[in-house]
């Protein structure tokens, strides 16, 4: 499942909302990356969003840690035509349960940007197509 979680580039393939996800630029003596994600427009009042962000990961013990939060870099700027959303912190932690089994706990906060952000239950289910 680790595996699966680092491949950036993928998650378009098992996650409908995302269109475009791929890794920007590697870190590989700090364990991490910035990567970057296009999800899709959900309605004609939700344009496409795009997310920034740096990804961190380490392990302890027997347990695999992401960490993500949005950056801004000069050398990616936002598009005119999305609307960039902003990943306050995303804490990831996979672990071993049963047999071949794994628990993933997540705790998130995103602004989605835009109007629509500032409606609660508009927020809330933008948020659970982010992690879908």
């Amino acid at each position: 499942m680790v595996k699966h979680l680092c491949e950036v580039q993928n998650y378009k393939l098992w996650n409908g909302s995302i269109n475009e996800s791929h890794v920007k630029l590697s870190i590989t003596s700090d364990n991490a990356y910035l990567a970057y994600f296009k999800h899709r427009s959900y309605s004609n009042l939700y344009r496409e969003r795009d997310f920034l962000f740096l990804r961190h990961l380490c392990r302890v013990e027997q347990a695999f840690y992401f960490v993500d939060t949005s950056i801004e870099n000069s050398h990616f700027i936002p598009f005119q035509s999305i609307i960039r959303g902003t990943i306050n912190y995303c804490l990831t932690k996979v672990e071993k349960a049963n047999g071949n089994e794994c628990r993933l706990l997540m705790e998130l906060s995103v602004n989605h940007a835009g109007l629509l952000n500032l409606q609660d239950e508009v927020s809330q289910e933008l948020t659970l197509r982010f992690l879908k």
